[in-house]
């Protein structure tokens, strides 16, 4: 038989990968307490659209740099506010679906929605999938004010 999954780790998980996320805000020095040295975050092919010639999968420290950036250039610099209407954890994975609302850098409204899988190891988050509409969220971002 096998044994039922240690709820208090499970519930551990997702409060890591909220931690994670909030400290992205603050930048990459902060986000990098929460995730393993070789993290690796793995965005949609489409991304590319987005940030041409920039690597799909963003590694380590450089790689949280870039995604930090990445949200600076997008975004107004006001926290996202986001709905949560799913948080799943099973084994070392925590999976997130939730919609994003912003403003972009020409002061427009942003809302988008993600599913987001986390996978830990030793209490920090080594590995990401990020699952979004990123050429809708291109558009939202080209966009400009009438």
């Amino acid at each position: 038989m096998t044994p039922a999954p240690d709820q208090d780790q499970l519930a551990a998980n997702k409060v890591i990968v909220g931690k994670l996320l909030a400290a992205m805000n603050e930048g990459p020095e902060a986000a990098m307490a929460w995730v393993t040295d070789d993290f690796v975050w793995h965005m949609c092919p489409s991304t590319e659209q987005l940030f041409p010639g920039r690597p799909i999968d963003a590694r380590g420290l450089e790689g949280m740099v870039v995604l930090c950036e990445q949200g600076a250039e997008l975004y107004d610099d006001l926290p996202p506010v986001s709905d949560l209407h799913a948080a799943v954890a099973e084994g070392d994975r925590v999976a997130l679906h939730y919609t994003m609302r912003r403003r972009t850098k020409a002061g427009l409204p942003y809302e988008n929605d993600y599913c987001i899988i986390f996978r830990l190891s030793g209490g920090k988050v080594a590995e990401v999938w990020k699952i979004g509409d990123s050429l809708y969220g291109k558009r939202q971002c080209d966009a400009r004010p009438d």
